[in-house]
């Protein structure tokens, strides 16, 4: 009897540290599938509230930077002022098996100025360019004097070849759009020209990309409504936009 008894008890222990085993690789199996414990615990966090004393502060002081940023410029005073815009959004991360983005959360703005000119567009962008090397901005991608041989110069004549996917005319704003950084501050280039009816990258230029938005507040040009302004006062249209985080969790 004593024996029975004792079987039993190890059967039973045996059966419960079974369950423990399967419990514990379950669990490893959940966490792996989420991106590790990192990601797990990312995921725990909660959503920031963008109307706090906190987050007004932070994001006041990163107009303050994007404001200072685009006054140090010296080549925008040669061009003709349009308008500005904003847009400013908290997005949440994703942290999985597949995407890590290391953050819950996050909140961007990002200032968009809209600009007119009639120089040569080359010299100009080169110009640009080189102020804003000048100012110690790195170029992310494709430089300003990548873009103008590779594109510019082999496509923008009208006697040259045009890329078979391509209209007949080729325009600047068919043309890859350069982006520079420098610190945490990101600062976008777009162009377009009077012929453009291809708004698109102009409207893009004005938006954060980020993941699933919680909050938004914005100011957005109507680049379709305005455009034929801009364009019937000067030949080329110009964006600089200017972007910051200014909270992560």
């Amino acid at each position: 009897m004593n024996n029975i008894h004792f079987l039993f008890k190890w059967i039973f222990i045996a059966i419960l540290a079974l369950l423990v085993v399967a419990s514990i690789g379950y669990g490893a199996l959940i966490i792996t599938f989420y991106g590790g414990l990192g990601s797990v615990l990312l995921n725990m966090k909660s959503a920031p509230n963008p109307e706090s004393a906190k987050l007004i502060s932070l994001r006041q002081e990163t107009i303050n930077v994007l404001t200072d940023v685009k006054e140090e410029i010296p080549t925008l005073k040669e061009f003709t002022y349009f308008e500005s815009v904003f847009s400013d959004k908290c997005y949440k991360g994703q942290n999985n098996y597949k995407v890590k983005d290391g953050y819950a959360y996050r909140c961007t703005y990002r200032t968009t100025h809209f600009y007119g000119f009639d120089s040569d567009f080359k010299g100009t962008l080169q110009a640009l360019h080189q102020d804003l090397i000048s100012k110690g901005w790195v170029v992310i991608g494709r430089s300003i004097d990548s873009i103008l041989h590779q594109y510019y110069d082999k496509y923008y004549e009208p006697s040259n070849a045009k890329p078979s996917s391509l209209r007949d005319q080729y325009l600047v704003s068919d043309m890859p759009k350069p982006s520079y950084r420098r610190g945490d501050v990101l600062l976008s280039i777009g162009y377009a020209e009077q012929q453009t009816t291809h708004l698109f990258p102009l409207e893009y230029s004005q938006k954060i990309s980020s993941g699933f938005t919680t909050w938004e507040n914005q100011n957005l040009l109507d680049v379709s409504k305005k455009f034929p302004n801009m364009t019937s006062r000067h030949r080329y249209i110009l964006t600089v936009a200017l972007e910051q985080h200014y909270f992560e969790n």
